[in-house]
C-alpha cells in the first residue's frame, strides 16, 4: 500500500504542477497582452495631446478653418477630431485583436 500511496502522491503531484504551469503561462500571457496595450493608448493619448490637438487648434485658426467652422456647428474642430481618433482607434483596435488572437490562439 505504500508503493500505491506514492505512485498516486507523484501521479497527482505532477498532475498539479503541470496545471498550474500550463495555467499560470496563459495567464502571464494575457496579462502581458493588456499591459501592452494600456501602453500603446497612453502613447497614443501623450501623442494626441502634445502634437495632434495643437495642429487641429491651429488648423481652426486659419481662414480656411473658418470656411470649415462656418460650413459645420461651432465644434467642427471637435467633431473632425473625434472623428478620426475614432477612426484611428479602430484600426489600431482590429490591429492589437488580431495580434492577440494569434499570440493567445
Amino acid at each position: 500500500m505504500p508503493a500505491l500511496a506514492a505512485l498516486l502522491v507523484g501521479w497527482f503531484t505532477r498532475f498539479f504542477s503541470f496545471l498550474v504551469a500550463e495555467v499560470g503561462f496563459k495567464w502571464a500571457i494575457r496579462i502581458t497582452i493588456v499591459a501592452a496595450v494600456a501602453a500603446v493608448y497612453v502613447a497614443l493619448v501623450t501623442l494626441f495631446n502634445t502634437t495632434i490637438s495643437p495642429l487641429i487648434s491651429a488648423l481652426f485658426a486659419t481662414s480656411y478653418g473658418t470656411v470649415i467652422g462656418l460650413a459645420f456647428p461651432p465644434i467642427a474642430g471637435t467633431v473632425v477630431t473625434g472623428l478620426a481618433v475614432l477612426w484611428a482607434a479602430k484600426i489600431g483596435y482590429s490591429y492589437l485583436e488580431r495580434m492577440a488572437s494569434l499570440i493567445v490562439g
